[in-house]
């Protein structure tokens, strides 16, 4: 069990506040893991990432100005070692000459067999999620073509999140949980693993805590939080404008060995 969260501003101003929304988001998900925390944004055109073995509440989170995607995580170790902080999340990828992130939630059951029939060589990350990262650099684009592929390919528990070094967030959401909502007024996206994570961290973040307030208060205004829905299948595409793209996927049907 590990924690997703992040945000995508399609505002031009900046996000007032959006490295205290960062460790909002981080806090509350370290419920679902506080063995390793990391995160990951853009920084000059190049993919930024920070992570260390170590609990969300005691990471520093420091975003350049003007960030648009955040993708984070936090870590309950299933397979690899998190004092390798090698072994954590986000992986850097590259494909072609795309710089990307990854972060993923559940377990695969299929690594060997996907490193089989891609010639995935080994190294000395540990964990499953990784197989994700290796995977998307033999694709030869982001493109819905390429996403669909991957979820396909891939057997197990999972919601994989990417990020290219042009500020796209990529979802791919198999049977691990994911909550999405759209503040227009904000111009801004947020996700986590939770509907609890989510709540919480957004009634902590000024800006968000007094739409919530008015939404709540005032059934007139609920257009001013949208939720997004997201279910096993689906893969979308967030631009750093806010533009949303969807496809599918058909999951493939874990095989349990006796």
């Amino acid at each position: 069990m590990c924690g997703l969260y992040g945000f995508v501003y399609y505002g031009k101003k900046g996000l007032k506040g959006a490295e205290k929304l960062l460790e909002d988001l981080a806090w509350e998900a370290a419920v679902r893991g506080t063995d390793a925390t990391g995160y990951s944004f853009v920084n000059k055109n190049k993919i930024q990432v920070e992570k260390a073995p170590k609990p969300a509440y005691e990471m520093k989170y420091l975003l350049p100005k003007g960030v648009h995607t955040v993708m984070g995580h936090t870590r309950a170790t299933t397979q690899g070692n998190a004092t390798n902080n090698y072994n954590n999340n986000p992986f850097k990828g590259i494909q072609n000459k795309t710089e990307f992130a990854l972060t993923h939630n559940g377990v695969l059951d299929n690594e060997f067999e996907i490193r089989d029939e891609f010639n995935l060589k080994p190294n000395k990350i540990q964990t499953d999620s990784y197989i994700a990262c290796q995977l998307m650099e033999k694709m030869k684009d982001f493109s819905m073509e390429s996403l669909k592929t991957v979820g396909e390919t891939v057997e197990g528990m999972f919601t994989f999140t990417y990020m290219d070094d042009k500020e796209n967030l990529y979802i791919i959401k198999n049977d691990s949980p994911l909550t999405l909502l759209h503040f227009p007024a904000l111009q801004l996206y947020v996700y986590a693993s939770t509907d609890d994570i989510l709540f919480n961290a957004l009634t902590q973040f000024n800006l968000t805590n007094k739409i919530i307030i008015n939404t709540i208060m005032n059934d007139e205004i609920k257009w001013q939080v949208e939720n997004i829905p997201v279910k096993a299948g689906d893969i979308l595409i967030i631009s750093p404008r806010g533009k949303i793209e969807r496809s599918e996927f058909k999951p493939r049907e874990r095989v349990w060995n006796n």
